[in-house]
């Protein structure tokens, strides 16, 4: 039953998730560029150099607008509150199973489908970037669930026993993540401080 339900996620949801991402990751790269640009063109004597800068900036602003269009169309399916709740619960159910498995010993964690984690990880994301999040903070948003992917995540980062590339991408790609945003560090320190532990505050 829970295979086929992350199945259907995977088929329906996750497609609008990741385009989501890479075009957020696109607008925010076009941003970078575009400042740097519009420095550049205000400093530069040249006047082929200045038409060139201009020309790039132009497109650099067509880049913009259309990724955050296409971002706000992929990302509109997280707006009600119910689908954020639904996101984060089926995470955290899914990355306490994750747990139970790596808590037993023996192989049986290398053969957890790699659909698992996945799906974990991209809801978990969904939830946290959501432009109109129903949780007022990180302590909420923790309470709710959010605490049991994060704890997944510090989890299997470091057993051995996980050696597919792709897992062990997707684990250390989002301590990364969650490493970068204050966001996180913020939930970071809810979830440490609501599991009472001083446990791996890295993430």
């Amino acid at each position: 039953m829970w295979d086929r339900l992350l199945t259907v996620y995977q088929l329906g949801v996750a497609g609008r998730v990741r385009l989501g991402f890479t075009h957020m990751q696109t607008l925010e790269q076009a941003l970078g560029t575009l400042g740097s640009m519009q420095e550049r063109l205000n400093t530069e004597q040249s006047s082929t150099g200045r038409e060139l800068l201009r020309l790039s900036v132009v497109e650099c602003k067509r880049t913009i607008v259309d990724s955050l269009r296409q971002h706000a169309w992929h990302a509109a399916w997280l707006l009600p509150a119910w689908k954020q709740e639904s996101a984060v619960a089926l995470a955290a159910v899914t990355s306490r199973l994750m747990c139970a498995i790596a808590a037993r010993p023996g192989c049986l964690l290398r053969f957890v489908p790699e659909l698992y984690l996945e799906s974990a990880l991209d809801m978990m994301h969904s939830a946290r970037r959501a432009e109109r999040r129903v949780w007022p903070d990180a302590e909420a948003i923790c309470a709710f669930g959010m605490d049991a992917v994060i704890d997944a995540v510090c989890t299997l980062c470091g057993d051995a026993r996980i050696v597919s590339p792709e897992a062990q991408g997707m684990l250390l790609q989002t301590s990364w993540v969650l490493l970068q945003e204050e966001v996180s560090r913020g939930m970071a320190v809810a979830y440490n401080a609501y599991m009472g532990c001083g446990g791996p505050a890295t993430v």
